[in-house]
Order: C-alpha cells, then structure tokens, then sequence
C-alpha cells in the first residue's frame, strides 16, 4: 500500500508541503488520530508538527506488515475488483507498456494489467507485501524507496500507479517529482487519495481519517502539487465506494482502532462478519443513486486524477 521517499523526516515547521507558505491554520475536523492544519492559499491539509514521531518509514512499516499483506476473503476481492478494473478503464493506455504500481496493496491491479498485455512492477518498502504479491501472482515487487529507484529506472515507464499512497508521504511534491522522473514523456499517471472536499469529513470514523495517513488534499491542492511537479491534468474526479458510508457510520461508533486489521482493513471471517458484509454491500446497493450524485459533484470519498508527463 505504500512506499518512501527515502529517509526524509516529517516536516519541522508549519509550512505548506504544496505551495511552501506559511499560513498553516488549525482547524476543527474531528481526526481521532492527530489535528489537522489547512493551507489558507491552496486548500491543502496536513497534520499538526508534533503530533506523530519524526521517522514516517517507522510509522508506515507498523501498520502495513503481514497482517496487512495476508488480507483475503470474497468481500476485499470483490471491492479490489471493483477498484482494479475502474483503474485500468480510467487510464485507457492503447498499447501494452512498462508500468508501476507504488504500495501495490493486494497486488490485484498489476495482476489485471499482466493479463492484458503489460509489463508490470510494484514498488513497496514492505516486505511482506512484496512476498505475498511474489507468491500469490508471480509479478515482481521492488523493496526499495521511490528516490533510489528512480536511480535505475529514470524515464522507464509508460505509466505510473498510486492507489492510495501519496498521504502516506512526508514530502508529497517532491515525491512527485521523482515520479515524473520514471515516466517516458507522455507517460501517464493515475492517482487516487482521499477526497477532503467530500461530505464524509465531518464524521471522526472516516476511513481517510487514519494513523499513518499525513497529507489531505482537496481538489485543488493536488492539482496544484502536480501541476508543480511536471504533470498536466487529463482528468479528475471524485468516487464514492459501496462501502463509504457505512465504513464512516460504524467507525464512527466504535473506539478509533491503532490496528490495521481491525479498522477499515478488515479481514473477514465467522457468520457474524459475513452478515455485516452483506449488509454493508445492500446498503451501498440501495444508495447508489446518492452515491452516484455524490461523485458526480466531486464530494465522494476518493479523489482520483489520470495525468500525464508534460513535454519538455
């Protein structure tokens, strides 16, 4: 799921990690985990300095360990489904490629881009990450952080991944321009992280409110963070999942988990699960129709873009 810059720490100033003014504001979002600063000029949140130790690599190592890479069961395969084929539809690449994936998760995405024709690697600081992909699918996964991959692998791709990965990272912009480094010119980009323009903000329990997440864009904010590092924009949107609301309810309920597993990383498992996974489904059923709106206005959960490398 994710991947590191390098050995860069978390910021020691309240500066903008996107447009590098100073005039961070606190504000009032009920984040169970840190506060939450915004950017008067670009619209961009991060954490409050202070409120995490300085080493992320250490944070991140935490939360995504074997736990997290021996996820299974027929409800994650059929959001990840769900979420691989919108990914491979929305980047519309003609011809088979050399592709990326950064924090590869499951590895289900590069398994459904191999199966069409493409050269794919991950890249991840995981190890445990990298061996299930390794073992589950076959595909290769780099243990290794973006800037010292872009060592060997400059202007090698045609397209670059990053599900969910970027408000992991202490350094966004300049972890984007290390990823316009890796494209071929004209090389493509696909991004989704959680959506700070969305309507699940107010809630405590929202799934992008979590421990090891230190960036929060909104659509302008991460427009401008690409922009600045190379990319032009070709499309952005917002989504809501089937699961969104009911995520935000239920963990709005309950005592904010410092547990991957026992957050909105489920595993799965017994009768009991099995029916709120049901149940969760049917209700994210009968809401399409809002969910729907709900993207379609930019106020989903999760805020996508495809880009490209711009020519030099």
């Amino acid at each position: 799921m994710i991947s590191w810059l390098g050995k860069n720490r978390v910021s020691d100033h309240n500066r903008c990690n996107i447009c590098n003014k100073n005039d961070m504001q606190p504000t009032h979002l009920p984040s169970p985990y840190y506060g939450l600063m915004r950017c008067i000029h670009c619209g961009h949140y991060q954490i409050e300095i202070g409120s995490t130790p300085s080493d992320n690599e250490e944070i991140q190592l935490k939360y995504f360990d074997k736990n997290f890479a021996s996820r299974a069961g027929y409800f994650i395969s059929h959001y990840e489904g769900i979420n691989s084929r919108r990914t491979v539809r929305l980047l519309k690449l003609k011809r088979p490629t050399n592709i990326l994936e950064v924090g590869p998760g499951s590895g289900m995405v590069m398994s459904q881009l191999k199966k069409i024709g493409h050269n794919v690697t991950g890249l991840d600081i995981s190890n445990a990450v990298a061996k299930n992909i390794e073992s589950r699918y076959g595909l290769t996964v780099v243990t290794n952080s973006l800037a010292e991959h872009e060592e060997s692998a400059r202007n090698v791709y045609g397209a670059v991944i990053m599900r969910h990965v970027l408000e992991h990272f202490s350094d966004p912009l300049k972890s984007m321009k290390v990823v316009c480094n890796l494209l071929q010119e004209g090389g493509k980009l696909y991004l989704a992280v959680p959506n700070m323009d969305s309507w699940h903000i107010i809630w405590r329990g929202w799934t992008g409110y979590e421990p090891y997440h230190i960036q929060y864009f909104t659509r302008k904010s991460i427009v401008k963070c690409l922009e600045s590092s190379g990319f032009k924009i070709l499309q952005i949107g917002s989504y809501e999942s089937q699961s969104g609301w009911v995520n935000t309810f239920i963990k709005s309920v309950k005592t904010p988990s410092t547990s991957t597993t026992e957050s909105n990383m489920d595993s799965g498992g017994g009768r009991a699960r099995k029916i709120m996974e049901c149940a969760r489904l049917l209700f994210g059923l009968i809401i399409t129709p809002v969910r729907w709106v709900q993207s379609l206005i930019g106020r989903g959960e999760e805020l996508f873009v495809v880009a490209e490398r711009r020519s030099n």
